[in-house]
């Protein structure tokens, strides 16, 4: 019998060896091909001259430091070669090639061996696809430059440390933010930072040490710095609006000085503070632990995570510390279950809300759509900011209770602590009846016909109009006729919130119970927020087990082109309670709502009059 072990090792043994050859072997071409180095006058130059050569498949002409292969899962992709330049500089060059042929070459130019300079990847061609350059001032990064592929022309250039506008105090709850910094450029971001009586921001940068805590988080690269902060605060802000803003960017290169970032937040009478971050080490968050025993007054909003996992089986901190003054938050999808990437755990995730798909203000001032942890945390913080601005008074404790009791410990709680706050606007939503409902009965004479009543809601400022959905409603009565049933249409509008005016599985409820209308209910809104987009969505009991308030609705978006059999084609869903679709053609149930397609056959008929909502 073969010993599988020893043959694995022996194969391992010989992959080694043959990888640390073939390095070597490199190693020495690009030594020996390093005699003659050209005068080179610039940074920009040498890159010029290094891809030439590259591209001619011709041998650098420089002093090699060392050269390690690249590897990505375990395999070989390439090489990373570094070569010394003059005037102690240094010249990168990122070889990527999985296979046979080139996929890319990245240079990096290092100035001094320590200031990237300038960055330049190419395509398989060899066409340079992107340049980016730093410009420095006293060794200090202040510009990341776009470059065209001429390494000349700037396209656009980006400040990395700009002074803060000059503004006065937003004279609101004040709310720190924990984040890679903000882009305080933005007027929607500069209006809200909090000021001291000096118009001085508060705000403070725990990674630079400075008054500037600017949105950059340059831990991958300089050159593709992440831009997060200004994302979560512009939710903050958007979702209370009311706020003073005390941005902080995050100590990354001592993290010992989070007790002074709470020291900070809690002399300037921050009283939340949200915190869209976290990592596995324990170790670099045990400062932040005893700080934020000691600071009982201020309520944490944590980010449970996006990495897919059980927190209470592999823990994120600060999340696991489980902090009394705290709330551990995560993004909640459609059914509701931790959305994909997201973490969970039922002792370690007190909450799951929705924060999936969320509008934002992105760093260069356009709006982005984004999901994940960080998110909710930016919910949840501006929940407690309203509540906070109610009930001045509240306590760390009332105020995370109040936040508590607005969740359903019956949905989620396989993933958390308490459960789905499935409406994190809840306290902020007005559903008001603009005038009287409007009653509709069909004008045909139909003999011992079968009444069903049913609710249609409009929606103002969603797009529908009274006139189309009395025109929509008029048209699945006659449709509905057809097998003697004989609709009462009761239409019904509402001025609602903005957030409700779109269609959201978990929202919805605050629309459904404060309606209070008789199934079955269809709701004509402006558009859907589910990932899965369709013109109209119908729920029965088979496909709102874990949605029960959705249970006999329907919801039509604006903009259709045959709403009347829309909606008949959804009301049928609902009545027979499934979501088949009949492949003839004319027929009302074919899986296409058009024009023609508003006929039932003799089996429907009857699959509808032995319907529960005629036999309750």
């Amino acid at each position: 019998m073969v010993d599988t072990s020893c043959t694995n090792l022996a194969k391992r043994f010989f992959e080694t060896l043959l990888k640390a050859i073939i390095v070597s072997l490199l190693y020495t071409m690009n030594i020996n091909a390093s005699s003659n180095p050209p005068q080179l006058t610039s940074a920009e130059e040498t890159l010029r001259y290094t891809l030439e050569r590259l591209c001619q498949q011709e041998p650098l002409t420089f002093n090699a430091i060392d050269i390690s292969p690249i590897e990505s899962r375990g395999r070989v992709i390439g090489q990373l070669s570094r070569y010394s330049i003059a005037h102690n500089d240094e010249l990168q060059v990122e070889h990527i090639k999985p296979a046979d042929k080139t996929l890319s070459y990245r240079l990096t130019y290092i100035k001094n061996k320590k200031q990237p300079l300038i960055f330049v990847a190419t395509d398989y061609e060899c066409n340079i696809r992107v340049a980016r350059r730093i410009i420095y001032n006293k060794q200090i990064p202040k510009f990341l430059q776009i470059l065209e592929a001429d390494l000349s022309t700037v396209t656009r250039e980006e400040a990395i440390n700009p002074a803060v506008p000059v503004g006065t105090d937003p004279r609101g709850v004040r709310v720190g933010i924990i984040d890679s910094g903000v882009n305080y450029l933005l007027p929607e971001i500069s209006k809200r930072l909090a000021r001291d009586s000096d118009d001085n921001i508060i705000g403070y940068d725990f990674w630079d040490l400075d008054a500037t805590p600017y949105d950059y988080n340059p831990a991958r690269s300089v050159f593709f710095p992440q831009r997060h902060g200004t994302r979560t605060a512009s939710l903050l802000i958007k979702e209370a609006p009311g706020i003073s803003l005390i941005p902080y960017r995050y100590p990354r290169p001592d993290m010992s000085r989070m007790v002074d970032l709470i020291k900070h937040a809690a002399k300037h009478d921050a009283k939340i503070i949200a915190m869209p971050l976290g990592s596995k080490n324990k170790e670099e968050w045990l400062t932040f632990l005893q700080a934020a025993k000691t600071h009982s007054e201020i309520l944490f909003i944590i980010s449970s995570g996006n990495n897919g996992f059980d927190i209470d089986e592999i823990p994120i901190y600060p999340a696991a510390f489980q902090l009394e003054n705290s709330l551990v938050v995560s993004s909640a999808d459609e059914t509701p279950r931790p959305a994909s990437r997201t973490n969970w755990g039922k002792n370690n995730t007190d909450i799951l809300l929705p924060a999936e798909r969320q509008k934002t203000t992105d760093f260069d001032g356009q709006q982005k759509i984004v999901s994940g942890t960080s998110y909710a945390v930016s919910r949840v913080a501006a929940l407690a900011a309203r509540f906070k601005k109610r009930y001045p008074d509240w306590s760390t404790k009332q105020l995370k209770q109040a936040i508590l009791n607005l969740a359903d410990r019956n949905l989620a709680k396989k993933y958390t602590t308490y459960g789905l706050l499935y409406d994190p606007l809840i306290d902020t939503s007005t559903v008001n009846i603009i005038e009287k409902p409007v009653m509709l009965s069909s004008d045909k004479q139909m003999t011992n016909a079968l009444l069903l009543k049913l609710n249609v809601v409009i929606l103002k400022s969603s797009g529908w109009t009274i006139t189309q959905a009395t025109q929509a409603a008029r048209q699945a009565m006659d449709i509905y006729s057809y097998c003697n049933i004989n609709l009462q249409i009761t239409l019904t509008q509402l001025e609602v919130s903005d957030y409700l005016q779109d269609f959201h599985s978990l929202s919805s409820r605050t629309l459904i119970e404060k309606t209070k209308l008789t199934a079955p209910a269809i709701y004509l809104v402006k558009d859907t927020r589910r990932l899965e987009a369709f013109s109209g969505e119908a729920f029965g009991n088979k496909n709102s087990k874990n949605l029960l308030w959705l249970k006999n609705t329907a919801w039509l978006i604006a903009g259709q082109k045959d709403p009347g059999i829309t909606l008949a084609h959804e009301l049928f869903h609902i009545l027979v309670d499934n979501g088949n679709h009949n492949i003839e053609t004319n027929n009302l149930m074919n899986s296409e709502t058009k024009a023609f397609n508003t006929q039932l056959t003799t089996t429907q008929c009857n699959e509808l009059k032995t319907s529960k909502f005629f036999h309750d």
